[in-house]
């Protein structure tokens, strides 16, 4: 079993300073513009991060829940889907520190969960 903290991978329109941020604490955070995704669908974005072994943040519930159901009726596993509303940049921060600090990687393999789930108090 990983009791690692999961691996992320932030979709496009994710704030980039993000990476940064998580990386100085010594979490494997990247953005997808940075792997060259710019543009990629939704599809290709899931197929990247189940390579990587990453989990997919976005603020795209609409496509990506059922696509994350899709890959399960498919009998195909994905490292996870944590979406979010649009927050401010701290709050972002503030949940994405408390869902790295609070969950392992094994505990997000095929699951779809709230960023809002992540909270400070």
């Amino acid at each position: 079993m990983n009791r690692e903290p999961p691996r992320l991978i932030l979709d496009e329109h994710i704030w980039r300073g993000l990476v940064k941020i998580f990386s100085v604490e010594g979490y494997d955070v990247v953005h997808i513009v940075d792997l060259g995704g710019r543009g990629m669908s939704d599809s290709e974005v899931m197929a990247l991060a189940e390579q990587e072994n990453r989990v997919v943040l976005t603020f795209n519930s609409r496509d990506y829940v059922p696509l994350a159901i899709g890959w399960f009726e498919q009998a195909r596993e994905h490292p996870g889907v944590l979406l979010s509303p649009e927050l401010s940049r701290g709050e972002l921060q503030r949940r994405i520190r408390v869902f790295l600090e609070n969950t392992a990687a094994d505990d997000m393999c095929n699951q779809i969960r709230w960023l809002s789930d992540f909270t400070t108090g």
